[in-house]
């Protein structure tokens, strides 16, 4: 099989608006191509469907729960600010699993499971559009 390619990014530091934002996103499918090449190059994927089995299954959750946007608390607010998909959470858990996670961890796990999903969901939207286009040969 032949590699995703890359995409261009530029390295932020803070977001501070929405070009900041969607050069993080940029850098997270950046990452996420680079670990589904290497399962590449190593032989572990023989086609199209383990390769979005193998992202879908663990590479994209990984690479975005590891990253410093997610780590960091000081990035969850501009994410949840300039994503497009701020409400993922809640369409897709409910009300009452944003309400437990207030109650047992407080307002900066809100924050973050908040970020963490809108920013999974932006970067899972753009490997979606490559992979849509990819052609493994």
């Amino acid at each position: 099989m032949k590699n995703i390619e890359s995409v261009e990014y530029k390295t932020i530091e803070n977001i501070n608006n929405q070009y900041d934002y969607n050069q993080v996103v940029l850098s997270m499918v950046d990452s996420v191509i680079y670990v589904l090449n290497e399962a590449i190059d190593c032989n572990d994927i023989d086609n199209k469907e383990q390769l979005e089995e193998l992202l879908n299954d663990s590479v994209l959750h990984e690479v975005i729960d590891g990253s410093q946007f997610i780590v960091y608390n000081c990035y969850h607010l501009p994410i949840i600010q300039y994503s497009d998909n701020d409400e993922y959470y809640v369409d897709n858990f409910g009300g009452e699993s944003l309400e437990h996670v207030l109650k047992t961890g407080g307002m900066s796990d809100l924050h973050m499971a908040i970020a963490f999903w809108a920013l999974y969901a932006d970067v899972s939207e753009r490997i979606n559009d490559i992979l849509e286009d990819y052609e493994p040969e």
